[in-house]
């Protein structure tokens, strides 16, 4: 199942980009996501959230689609109550056994076995990747709402996110390495590694 942007309002916290004028005669994806070829969608394509139109160049490679950093950090959002495990349920994966489930924008790693803090002072648990983002929504989630990761609704809870005024963590800590003893060091900032590693089909 496709990444649930669910935080519509959460882009006001950085500014909008009204690409209203650079979307004229492009075609328009939804939150339901692009279904069939993606040959229109080549030249570049607005996402619509909703409130504002943002555009981008084109569909991302694969690659950029779905490389991640064995160690980064990003600011993290939730998932509505229900939403990852109903995904998880689609992809056949068993949520017992783990810490919690996430979200990454990579669909490579759905299935995969992850690492996440809230920061550096915090130990690391451990989780499972049970959902991921389209390729039509990769740019828009990892660039605009600059964040590389969402949590179930029950992880948001552990870490206090609801209490908080806000609407992402950031500084959110990631490791997809299979040892946490591998995540040393200052780990990379995802939407830096996104814009540099970007290639577009």
């Amino acid at each position: 199942m496709k990444l649930l942007i669910i935080l519509i309002f959460v882009l006001g916290l950085f500014g909008s980009v009204d690409a209203r004028g650079m979307c004229f005669n492009l075609p328009i994806v939804g939150f339901d996501g692009w279904h069939g070829d993606l040959s229109p969608l080549l030249d570049g394509f607005c996402v619509d959230d909703g409130v504002d139109l943002w555009h981008q160049e084109g569909v991302p490679t694969w690659h950029s689609h779905n490389a991640v950093p064995d160690y980064f950090t990003t600011r993290a959002i939730w998932q509505n109550r229900g939403v990852i495990e109903a995904s998880a349920a689609y992809n056949g994966l068993v949520l017992d056994g783990f810490d919690g489930a996430v979200a990454l924008n990579s669909c490579a790693m759905v299935g995969s076995t992850v690492w996440v803090r809230k920061n550096a002072s915090e130990p690391f648990l451990r989780t499972i990747v049970a959902d991921c983002s389209q390729v039509v929504h990769v740019y828009f989630h990892t660039v605009y709402v600059d964040s590389g990761i969402e949590l179930s609704y029950e992880l948001a809870e552990h870490y206090g996110m609801f209490e908080a005024d806000t609407v992402g963590l950031y500084g959110f800590e990631v490791c997809t390495v299979e040892s946490v003893s591998l995540c040393v060091g200052d780990p990379v900032d995802y939407r830096d590694y996104f814009l540099e590693n970007l290639e577009f089909r």
